[in-house]
């Protein structure tokens, strides 16, 4: 029984310790667990907070542009109709100042338009007398120019055929003189060549006589070569027979 009592005490001990720490493990686990949680919970809150300010932001600043986009637009069109009365000012001061600007210079173009057709009929009139002035000028030298040109062309015709003349009895005496010197040699050449026709004709004549009598005398020598072997000959064989 002490025994039994013994080892209960001892089991329940054990439990009590058993206990003890799954009590502490749980504890810590659920510490863990809850601190977890916490944790997701403040990140939770941070996000839907950030969320909620974003949408705010965002809220703001579409107002803010919004009113920034109409007072952009007022002074837009405060300043388009400022800048439409300045240029329809800017358009009427224009047209006034064209418009006196054109009646000075219609005036200043009809005054130089006079001007100038005074002075084109002045000038008109000084060229037609300059005109005239150089025309008689022109004529006159033409008609001088003419004078000389007619007596220059009867000199230079008259030297021409005075020249003309002398180079013709020139070239006729020259003429002359070459057929009388042609002539002259003609009868030289013609002469000196009958002679030397004449020389080769004798030479030659001479040189046939001498070759013809050469071939005579040699024929007869021959001949009388022959007769006088045909002899010895003849006498020869009669000895012998």
């Amino acid at each position: 029984q002490e025994a039994d009592k013994k080892k209960q005490e001892v089991d329940k001990k054990k439990k009590q310790e058993a206990d003890k720490k799954k009590q502490e493990v749980d504890k810590k686990k659920k510490q863990e667990a809850d601190k977890k949680k916490q944790e997701a919970d403040k990140k939770k809150k941070q996000e839907a907070d950030k969320k909620k300010k974003q949408e705010a932001d965002k809220k703001k600043k579409k107002e803010a542009d919004k009113k920034k986009k109409d007072d952009d637009k007022k002074k837009k069109d405060e300043e388009k109709k400022k800048k439409q009365d300045a240029d329809k000012k800017k358009k009427d001061d224009d047209k006034k100042k064209k418009d006196e600007e054109k009646k000075k210079k219609q005036d200043a173009d009809k005054k130089k338009k006079d001007d100038d057709k005074k002075k084109q009929d002045a000038d008109k009139k000084k060229k037609q007398e300059a005109d005239k002035k150089k025309k008689d000028d022109d004529k006159k030298k033409k008609d001088e120019e003419k004078k000389k040109k007619q007596d220059a062309d009867k000199k230079k015709k008259d030297d021409d055929k005075k020249k003309k003349d002398e180079e013709k009895k020139k070239k006729q005496d020259a003429d002359k003189k070459k057929k009388d010197d042609d002539k002259k040699k003609q009868d030289a050449d013609k002469k000196k060549k009958q002679e030397a026709d004449k020389k080769k004709k004798d030479d030659d004549k001479k040189k046939k006589d001498e070759e013809k009598k050469k071939k005579q005398d040699a024929d007869k020598k021959k001949k009388d070569d022959d007769k006088k072997k045909q002899d010895a000959d003849k006498k020869k064989k009669q000895e012998a027979d």
